[in-house]
């Protein structure tokens, strides 16, 4: 506890690092680095797609390149915020980021196409992701960590009042459940080659397209049900405002 305080004093002294103490900023930060990251992925199974001629490739770019949208529109809107933050509208403001939270829940839900279409080709053709020699254990520490860290900030999300946050936490939710996929198939791929593995693919990669399913139908419910709240509050404020001034 103490180690984090000292931290804490010490990046409060830099008017940079301090902003990295605002939970909010951290998540735009982040998923900024994400979306970089993402986008590497989505140009590299775009350009094997070409080369392989591989339709599930070329799904799976169409799945990152989705995901990259999304996570463009979260950091394009707050650059546009910082821009305009001195003349901004508070209910405005909360309902261009509801309204974020439920397009992105669209998105979501429409993942569930180039993801179902790339596990069908899965099953099928018997792809699979795949890690040479010890990547395997480094994957696996890795997608470990991601699921852990992915809970972790979705429940501190909650906390937040900032709906973009929360849009960026179900985006990484959804992308976690398909890095579990990927990291089955390349397990089963390493460590048992000779055995048939199409039907625990297939029974994953179901609860996956259903999981990612429910996440956009729980933004999309969200977010109308967020933008109808704000437009009561900011209707009953200008009621008040009338009847105080009468």
């Amino acid at each position: 506890m103490k180690l984090k305080n000292k931290i804490k004093t010490k990046l409060d002294k830099n008017k940079f690092t301090r902003r990295f103490l605002d939970y909010d900023f951290r998540t735009v930060f982040f998923t900024v680095v994400s979306l970089i990251v993402t986008a590497g992925y989505a140009v590299f199974y775009a350009m094997l797609g070409i080369a392989l001629l591989s339709v599930w490739y070329g799904m799976l770019a169409w799945y990152y390149v989705m995901i990259v949208v999304m996570r463009a529109i979260v950091v394009f809107y707050h650059r546009r915020k910082r821009r305009r933050a001195e003349n901004v509208n508070e209910y405005k403001e909360r309902i261009s980021r509801a309204k974020i939270y439920k397009n992105c829940g669209i998105v979501i839900g429409l993942l569930t196409l180039p993801l179902s279409i790339a596990i069908l080709l899965m099953v099928s053709d018997h792809a699979a992701f795949s890690h040479a020699g010890l990547m395997i254990y480094v994957a696996a520490t890795y997608t470990t960590y991601k699921v852990v860290m992915t809970i972790r900030h979705l429940v501190k999300a909650r906390k937040s009042t900032d709906m973009t946050v929360r849009t960026v936490r179900s985006i990484n939710l959804a992308d976690t459940f398909v890095s579990i996929l990927a990291l089955q198939t390349a397990m089963f791929s390493s460590f048992t080659p000779e055995f048939d593995t199409a039907m625990f693919n297939a029974v994953t990669g179901a609860v996956v397209c259903l999981a990612t399913v429910l996440i956009g139908i729980f933004m999309i419910a969200n977010g109308k049900r967020a933008v109808t709240q704000i437009n009561y509050e900011a209707n009953l404020q200008k009621i008040n405002k009338t009847d105080t001034n009468i």
